[in-house]
């Protein structure tokens, strides 16, 4: 198990978003994401493209 700390930048949430859709149900990797800004909108896509893959993300929220 592999727990990346991320700070939700463009590039790492496309990075994740690539993964979560090539790799499906494999729960090796669970990132943990600090958001840099309060509203952002491809944070929260890429939060429920994690849900909907049926993968864990976790999220400081500020």
């Amino acid at each position: 198990m592999y727990y990346p700390y991320l700070r939700a930048r463009q590039f790492e949430l496309i990075a994740l978003r690539e993964y979560a859709q090539q790799r499906g149900n494999n729960n090796l990797i669970t990132p943990i994401i600090e958001p840099v800004k309060k509203t952002f909108n491809s944070f929260s896509f890429n939060v429920k493209l994690f849900n909907n893959c049926s993968r864990k993300v976790f999220y400081k929220r500020k």
